[in-house]
């Protein structure tokens, strides 16, 4: 009898020692593992695919436990964004404004990918409608050197939410840091695709992370949309027919520029009064005033009579070196991820969607701001070449574009 009871004991153990060990084994962090290097203990990251280069790993919906998929409407606009760990306290003004699905490519490299992890856990405790709404993606370099390291996590457990938001403020990410390895870069396109590729809903609305849209801008986006029948029927998707028509068309959202600290308000009558005040002024109008100029923001302000009424004001025309934001079709060409010389990677899409005849419609009622005046003196000396050698650099991006091959090479004279 003793001799059972022993036996059932041991059984009884071994079943939770390997219980245990399952457990870890599909944790997403790993335990400690020495560095080959250092020999010095550090947490890694599990789980990951790599990107086409097989230069960086990918966590695609990483802490995604809470993540209701059933809470996702097909016919929704997914805001798709991307950013380095310091500017992870920007979601917040996304969310209070967008209030729907949003997907985030975070890049994080190094000790950062620990303080994304603690941040997303901070972000849901203190505005639990993330949880519902958005997903986050993690990339980092496979690099040894700039791998994920995941020895610093949990540094936000017992944090009030003031603190929390005090951490994200405050922290400099390894990019900006003097000890960022040498060739350290950040991957635009890349985390434009990874961001997308979490799109669950019919449009998206790919926007920089500082961005906020305008009030109601998704629900007049989605009211037009049903209203026009604007989503794809299940059958269409399939043959690739009716709704080829409806996908070739992307919807503007003009972008805009506030001076810091100016209270603007969410409408339209808003900020064409700022724009009167000069508290306001189209994105880039100072530094790549070609970037903007084919949105037309003049003819947009002179539309004010329809500011109760969300629709299309004009269609735009097409023009080198335009790089609008807009909301489309998720199945609308994504980024070219070739393409990584400064100017060129949001104006290979634009590119792409020219190239394969898509209409740019500028909507009367809707916009972005950035809450800084972007000015010459700030330039950086990538964005100086960008304006000053605009013949050079209109080459290059030809060139790359021939290299890459996603465009036929007679179609590259538009872009």
């Amino acid at each position: 009898m003793r001799i059972r009871r022993v036996a059932c004991l041991l059984f009884a153990g071994f079943c939770v020692i390997q219980l245990t060990l399952l457990y870890f084994e599909n944790l997403d962090i790993q335990r400690f593992m020495p560095n080959e290097k250092t020999n010095k203990p550090y947490r890694v990251l599990r789980g990951y695919n790599k990107d086409s280069t097989g230069k960086y790993l990918i966590h695609r919906f990483y802490k995604s436990e809470g993540f209701n998929l059933d809470s996702i409407e097909p016919e929704d606009v997914t805001l798709v964004t991307h950013c380095t760990v310091d500017r992870l306290h920007h979601i917040i003004g996304l969310t209070e404004t967008w209030a729907g699905p949003m997907s985030i490519a975070i890049f994080a490299p190094g000790t950062d990918s620990a303080f994304a992890d603690d941040a997303i856990d901070g972000l849901r405790l203190c505005w639990p409608v993330l949880r519902k709404l958005a997903n986050f993606h993690l990339v980092y370099p496979k690099h040894e050197s700039t791998r994920a390291n995941m020895s610093s996590a949990g540094d936000f457990v017992y944090l009030s939410c003031k603190d929390i938001m005090r951490r994200m403020v405050l922290k400099k990410s390894l990019l900006e840091s003097q000890h960022s390895p040498g060739g350290l870069g950040y991957p635009h396109n890349l985390m434009r695709n990874v961001a997308l590729s979490g799109v669950l809903t019919n449009f998206v609305l790919t926007v920089d992370i500082e961005m906020i849209p305008s009030e109601n801008l998704r629900k007049d986006f989605l009211e037009f949309a049903k209203e026009n029948h604007l989503h794809p029927k299940p059958h269409t998707v399939k043959n690739n027919q009716e709704y080829t028509s409806v996908n070739k068309t992307v919807f503007v959202v003009p972008a805009f520029e506030v001076k810091k600290d100016s209270e603007i308000g969410g409408t339209k009558q808003s900020i064409i009064a700022a724009m009167r005040k000069s508290d306001a002024r189209p994105l880039l109008q100072e530094t790549c005033p070609q970037c903007q100029v084919q949105t037309n923001y003049e003819k947009w302000a002179s539309t004010s009579g329809l500011v109760h009424q969300f629709g299309v004001a004009y269609e735009a025309e097409f023009a080198t070196g335009w790089e609008p934001f807009f909301i489309s079709s998720r199945m609308a060409p994504w980024f070219d991820e070739k393409l990584t010389k400064f100017g060129h990677d949001r104006l290979s899409q634009i590119c792409e969607l020219k190239s394969n005849e898509y209409t740019f419609k500028v909507i009367n009622n809707g916009f972005l701001i950035v809450a800084s005046f972007r000015i010459k003196s700030r330039m950086t000396e990538e964005e100086h070449i960008r304006k000053e050698n605009k013949i050079t650099f209109k080459d290059q991006f030809r060139a790359g574009l021939r290299k890459s091959g996603r465009i036929a090479s007679d179609l590259i004279g538009v872009c």
